[in-house]
């Protein structure tokens, strides 16, 4: 007698339930990068309150005031209650002061608050962001692609204000965790929302049109990183010059390489060969020479357009020989 034992229910948690797998894993990036800055972005703040205490009052006392000794014992006397509670109050006055720091604070937060009202609505609701609605009739969207690209744009103006503008200028763990952001968005979204000449493509025109956009990426992120120095020295003038001009350039080349139909093997080849030079070049005079020597925005990005170009020239290259 044979007997039908039914297939286990697979019991449902709020972690792990949510959006598709390929969905879920780009959601967890995106928690991580949130947690993250979070983290760094508290204790930068309570840092940066605790400093100013204990540092910015004394130097203030210090000045024409005999009694900036006896105020600094006195606060020095202070029990570890006392301290604790002066630091509460502190680390809420500085959160309100410091903009920039409270910024980056409010990125992670909201992302990482989102994430997580994901992943409940698709727990109890499953299959509500993917369902397809209808947009005056004609177009058609999901709410996924609603939020994919909404959290795309958030970590994207979050990662330029706060790699180039502050608190994350150098790199740091900030500095990562933001970036690491804006990849996790990107990553969810970029799926959802294809060029519609995606599906007649084969894989080796998706790899180059994947290359020529972070040469493009990386052009764009260079000239906005010589343009933030402001003071560009004597020394490496004529470097950032260069760099400003060759950056141009490379954005110009790739979306021609990019949305040039039919282009000539020999003028695909000539102008692969000319950007790959170019940022060769930007390497050696803007990370080698200056000004972009110390790790941040301007040195990844003139090495990640290097190597970029350098693939695209074998791509190239293999493509005339095929």
């Amino acid at each position: 007698t044979l007997v039908h034992t039914p297939a286990p229910k697979k019991k449902k948690h709020l972690w792990s339930a949510g959006p598709p797998d390929h969905v879920g894993e780009k959601l967890a990036l995106i928690e991580c990068a949130s947690i993250l800055l979070i983290g760094i972005s508290s204790y930068t703040i309570a840092e940066a309150a605790a400093a100013g205490y204990y540092g910015g009052r004394y130097l203030e006392n210090d000045n024409n005031n005999d009694d900036a000794d006896t105020e600094k014992t006195w606060r020095e006397e202070k029990t570890w209650r006392e301290q604790a509670k002066d630091q509460v109050f502190l680390f809420i006055a500085s959160a309100f002061n410091a903009t920039l720091l409270n910024y980056s604070l409010s990125v992670g937060a909201v992302a990482l608050l989102t994430c997580l009202v994901i992943r409940a609505i698709e727990n109890f609701r499953p299959g509500i962001l993917v369902a397809p609605h209808s947009f005056v009739g004609k177009a058609e969207y999901t709410v996924e692609k609603v939020l994919a690209g909404s959290m795309a744009a958030w970590w994207l103006a979050g990662a330029a204000v706060m790699t180039f503008k502050g608190p994350f200028v150098d790199a740091s763990n900030g500095y990562f965790a933001a970036w690491l952001g804006l990849i996790g968005s990107l990553l969810w979204a970029a799926p959802l929302f294809p060029p519609h000449s995606d599906a007649k493509k084969g894989p080796e025109e998706s790899d180059k049109d994947k290359t020529l956009a972070m040469i493009a990426l990386s052009s764009v992120v260079l000239i906005i990183s010589i343009i933030s120095i402001g003071d560009w020295g004597n020394l490496t003038t004529a470097n950032v010059i260069y760099g400003l001009l060759a950056a141009a350039l490379s954005l110009f080349l790739a979306l021609v390489l990019g949305f040039a139909k039919n282009l000539n093997v020999h003028w695909d080849r000539a102008i692969s060969v000319v950007l790959a030079l170019m940022w060769v070049f930007a390497a050696i005079f803007l990370a080698a020479v200056g000004p972009f020597k110390q790790a941040g925005n301007g040195m990844f990005s003139t090495w990640l357009g290097t190597l970029c170009s350098v693939k695209n020239l074998m791509r190239s290259i293999y493509k005339t020989s095929a």
